[in-house]
């Protein structure tokens, strides 16, 4: 079974900086002047960023830089590379993706209009750092970084392009660059939450291309990694309505308001939610955002069932591991509708993950639905990335030799052994002599 620890780690990463990131915001929130600046970052490192006043007149990078640039103008970025035109392109169609993605559940951008979002990819580490270091003091995250300038020809999202900081880092600033490019200071609580709710936003055309389940080069898991520390807060938190007034919620909280507004099938809370993004004011203060998203709510708002609901949901969530777990207890207690229903629910949670399909996989073996069983099999193999092949050929000889189908259960039977000779060249080959 694949490994949450990689999620979890980033995680905490985003959990231990963000409250960071948004106290610069806060003491930052200055006349609209080319001088303000706000640096909206998770960093890597615990030093809070030192912010320097840009050079005024601001130098275009064509002017600081001798090489060639790439760019790509596309209907909301800029997108500048010095890497190459296909670099520039395939960067180009990623933040369109995730562009689209934000704007169907935010819609700040009516279809058809334009807007211009600055995006520079580096080709180096030299040279993404010493950009940055002309227009800030201090550390600085290795990845990705948007710069947030209340003028807002001078924002941008900076790329330290393929790296393994990219990869952690841009799915968090990509966001928080919409976000902030039609609501410069949104409430504390929504900007932590949406940001973690989005980071797993993944762009993978290759994964996509073979997964249906979720349409586009972007592939969406939504992580309930919090879930634990999450369930630890929710009988010790205040009110709702003094989390939604704090000016600083933790994150852990702030993505599960998220989290329960998107996904507690309650179409009220949705429109709650909705409602809020028409009010925000792109100008005004967080705090005058978040008394106006508060007063909205109050108005239409039961706090007693709101609170209650809240609770029920996060303590009813589970994890992935969790519903695998589950699922197996009930299986071995014969529990089979129970245990069904925890293995789809990890599946329609993680859709690309090839644990799930393989024990529901076992069921329609076990209830002798051979057909249902082999697609189930079929697509755990698809999705396992050469994880656990020798188990899942073993399964899917068995299922074949038992659907009477003996060609094809030989030919799986015998894959299996070939993948793992130590454990299955004994065990297939006596079924294998009774088949021919």
């Amino acid at each position: 079974m694949k490994s949450m620890n990689f999620f979890a780690v980033v995680l905490i990463i985003l959990v231990g900086f963000s409250a960071q990131a948004q106290q610069t915001d806060k003491e930052t929130t200055a006349p609209n002047t080319e001088k303000s600046v706000t640096l909206t970052v998770v960093p890597a490192t615990p030093a809070t960023p030192s912010l320097a006043e840009p050079v005024i007149p601001v130098l275009t990078k064509a002017q600081t830089e001798s090489r060639k640039i790439y760019t790509v103008i596309s209907d909301h970025y800029h997108v500048e590379s010095y890497i190459s035109q296909d670099d520039a392109n395939l960067l180009s169609q990623e933040l369109e993706s995730r562009f689209a993605v934000y704007n169907q559940l935010f819609r700040f951008v009516p279809n058809g209009t334009k807007t211009t979002l600055r995006v520079t990819a580096f080709d180096s580490k030299e040279a993404y750092d010493s950009y940055i270091s002309a227009k800030l003091t201090g550390s600085h995250p290795d990845g990705a970084v948007y710069l947030h300038y209340n003028q807002e020809n001078l924002r941008e999202l900076l790329i330290n392009r393929n790296t393994e900081a990219e990869a952690l880092l841009l799915p968090n600033q990509a966001f928080i660059q919409y976000l902030r490019a039609f609501v410069s200071y949104p409430p504390t609580w929504f900007n932590k939450g949406f940001t973690l709710y989005y980071y797993t936003l993944n762009y993978d055309p290759v994964r996509a291309a073979s997964d249906t389940s979720t349409p586009g080069p972007l592939v969406f898991e939504e992580n309930l990694t919090l879930l634990e520390s999450v369930r630890g807060m929710v009988n010790s938190m205040p009110s709702l309505k003094t989390l939604f007034l704090d000016g600083s919620p933790s994150a852990e909280l702030s993505w599960a308001l998220i989290s329960f507004f998107l996904k507690s099938g309650n179409a009220d809370y949705l429109r709650t939610l909705t409602e809020c993004f028409m009010i925000l004011n792109k100008t005004a203060s967080t705090q005058e955002n978040t008394e106006k998203v508060l007063e909205r709510m109050v108005q239409y708002t039961d706090w007693d069932a709101f609170e209650r609901d809240f609770k029920v949901y996060i303590n009813s969530r589970k994890t992935f591991n969790e519903l695998i777990a589950e699922g197996l207890v009930a299986y071995g207690e014969q529990d089979l509708i129970r245990a069904k229903n925890a293995f789809a629910a990890a599946r329609d949670q993680q859709p690309a993950h090839y644990v799930p399909y393989y024990y529901l996989g076992l069921l329609a073996y076990d209830a002798k639905e051979f057909d249902t069983a082999r697609d189930y099999y079929e697509t755990s193999l698809n999705k396992s990335g050469g994880t656990d092949t020798a188990m899942i050929a073993l399964a899917l000889g068995f299922n074949m030799a038992a659907a009477g189908h003996n060609s094809e259960a030989i030919a799986w039977l015998q894959k299996a052994a070939a993948i793992d000779p130590d454990n299955y060249t004994m065990r297939v080959n006596d079924l294998i002599r009774r088949l021919q």
